[in-house]
């Protein structure tokens, strides 16, 4: 019997051949984004059901510290579940009225100006075993007066178990031991962290004692670049509200907030506070109090913005006041220390630069990776600088002088004339 083939035209079987190549290309798409869609709708529930474990099996494993961000950011619902979380694809093209031109039951608004630089407005897209979709996620926690918004474009790589989810798409940009992310519209300031980042990490390396060759130093920082705070906070837990410049947290990439067209002066400090959380958790695993994580994060900023002498003046006021609170309010991250939280940051600068001043950089560094290493504060304090916590907080404050004001003019010089 004849083939098919030779009975056909040659046109018509070029033409049959070719809607048979676009059918076997448009449908892996069509059931991938169908497998990416029923996998937003399982993370999903897992966010409403605080189901850590839930969630995490649905994430791309393949990226550590991504990896780590996501277990903490999981990790938070079980304390803080929201009462509404929803996330889908959202395609660029809508009408007019901010709904899915298709007419789909779940359709979302469009996205509006006040968006971040980069969010949304791309399509779903699918390479081989990597995916992109825009998508928009809206949720609300107990007490909020109304949800809120994002919307970003996020990655997917499909494993032999299916679709996973691997974060944000991010550009990348990368220097001297630094890789930047970044979204579209923030390549300025992203140029700015990758030009400045390596000179401050040899700042902080060096005030922590570690050596060129360790392996802090040997190893590529990671850094995120977000062009709003809701984006920021929200890639931290979904029930963050704390306003902030920029975060770390062990095993994490450093966060930061950056405008369009930060300079790089006002950026030091912040990449220099940053990365002394990075260096600090270096030094050991055990968590310690939170006014020293961030009095040593200060203190290794404040080369870039002359700190020290404005903390000083601070401080001697809330002395004169009796605004000092005891150290022990201020070890938690927690409501009690947060209506102290710039005495969490100024007190524990100045505490710092104390211990550094009045013992050394390397009593200061023992003091702490004692701590690091799963010491009491009172027990590396005994250990290293030879006296109890509660003695080298009573002559710290002891060695706070009065505020300028105060200060006792000196006396005249009978031999100089009065203006």
């Amino acid at each position: 019997m004849p083939s098919v083939a030779r009975r056909l035209p040659g046109s018509l079987w070029s033409l049959l051949l070719a809607v048979l190549v676009i059918g076997l290309v448009a449908r892996p798409s069509s059931a991938s984004r169908s497998e990416i869609e029923r996998l937003l709708g399982e993370m999903q529930a897992a966010v409403l059901a605080a189901d850590m474990d839930g969630y995490m099996k649905f994430v791309d494993p393949s990226d550590p510290v991504f990896l780590q961000e996501q277990r903490m950011w999981a990790d938070d619902l079980r304390k803080n579940t929201p009462v509404e979380f929803r996330w889908a694809i959202q395609d660029p093209a809508v009408d007019q009225r901010g709904t899915e031109a298709a007419g789909d039951d779940d359709a979302v608004p469009a996205r509006n100006a006040n968006d971040a630089p980069g969010e949304g407005g791309q399509a779903f897209r699918i390479d081989g075993a990597t995916a992109e979709a825009p998508i928009e996620v809206v949720w609300s926690m107990p007490g909020w007066p109304k949800p809120r918004t994002l919307r970003w474009t996020a990655s997917f790589r499909r494993g032999e178990d299916g679709w996973r989810y691997s974060g944000e798409k991010w550009n990348r940009l990368e220097s001297e031991g630094v890789l930047v992310m970044y979204a579209d519209g923030l390549e300025e300031a992203a140029r700015a962290v990758a030009d400045e980042l390596p000179a401050v990490r040899r700042h902080v390396h060096d005030g922590f004692l570690f050596a060129e060759d360790s392996p802090l130093a040997t190893r590529v920082q990671e850094v995120k670049v977000y062009g709003s705070m809701q984006h920021l906070q929200a890639s931290i837990f979904l029930s963050y509200t704390d306003g902030i410049a920029g975060w770390n947290e062990p095993g994490e990439s450093i966060k930061l907030l950056i405008g369009r067209r930060t300079r790089a002066g006002s950026l030091r400090p912040l990449l220099a506070h940053e990365y002394g959380h990075v260096a600090t958790f270096e030094l050991g695993d055990a968590r310690m109090p939170w006014w020293i994580l961030e009095g040593v994060a200060e203190l290794s900023a404040e080369v870039y913005g002359k700190s020290r002498e404005r903390n000083d003046r601070e401080v001697r006021r809330w002395k004169a006041e009796g605004k000092l609170p005891p150290f022990e309010e201020m070890a938690e991250f927690d409501d009690r220390a947060k209506k102290w939280y710039s005495q969490v940051y100024g007190q524990g600068h100045h505490m710092l630069g104390y211990i550094s001043d009045r013992y050394g950089r390397e009593a200061r560094v023992g003091w702490l990776t004692a701590q690091a290493r799963g010491d009491s504060l009172d027990q590396a304090t005994r250990d290293v600088l030879g006296l109890s916590f509660e003695e080298l907080d009573a002559r710290w404050r002891d060695s706070i002088g009065p505020v300028e004001d105060e200060v006792p003019a000196a006396a005249p010089d009978p031999e100089k004339p009065a203006t």
